[in-house]
């Protein structure tokens, strides 16, 4: 029983640490990509289009003087709170589906024993088009001890390389992790170049 308690608590404050991660992804998207907006946009038009039009919505429904107040101040709140549900749905939606491909990737470069606390979630990124680096920021449960001992792994999952250590964020006094990288797989060293061209000669000869 008492894992089963430890178990939910942690799948439930991973799911909080997600919904919040995620926000500040979502944000840090649309200032990027400023054409997001247009999933959010018209949920804003039809917001205010509706409160331009109350007395005619409040008008629809032939309800008793004596509810009128309570009508009306109801419907005013179902018309905050359901366009803010939309708007922060969306939101957490962006955010989400940025994250999931990035998250669902690093989780195969860590052991299963090492996700126990919850697996990194990806909080901030963006792409330095000039130099083509990629800056990522994760929120991770695991040390970053254990991520430079899988640096080689994060690398092939990610099918990318590394161009700075990883390291924690020293801006901030938590467990961010910092992650700069750029696209492909790193160089082979010259001396292993060698041993390489001997192994394909080898191959060729089992081959034939």
């Amino acid at each position: 029983m008492t894992n089963e308690v430890n178990n939910k608590y942690i799948e439930n404050k991973q799911n909080r640490e997600r919904s919040v991660c995620h926000w500040k992804l979502a944000i840090c998207q649309v200032r990027q990509y400023p054409i997001l907006l247009i999933f959010v946009l018209p949920i804003i038009a039809l917001t205010i289009f509706a409160w331009i039009k109350m007395d005619i919505i409040l008008s629809i429904f032939d309800v008793p003087k004596f509810l009128l107040p309570v009508y009306t101040v109801t419907l005013k709140i179902l018309g905050v709170l359901i366009p803010l549900s939309f708007v922060l749905g969306t939101i957490d939606a962006i955010g989400s589906l940025f994250a999931r491909k990035d998250e669902t990737t690093i989780q195969m470069a860590f052991e299963e024993k090492e996700l126990r606390n919850g697996s990194p979630i990806l909080m901030y990124k963006r792409k330095d088009k000039k130099r083509g680096v990629i800056i990522r920021e994760w929120h991770s449960p695991i040390p970053l001890k254990i991520w430079v001992e899988r640096q080689d792994r994060i690398e092939h999952q990610m099918k990318e390389h590394l161009v700075k250590e990883l390291d924690y964020d020293s801006r901030v006094n938590d467990n961010r992790i910092l992650m700069c990288s750029t696209k492909g797989i790193k160089p082979v060293e010259e001396d292993k170049h060698v041993y390489d061209m001997n192994l394909e000669n080898d191959l060729e000869k089992y081959v034939k």
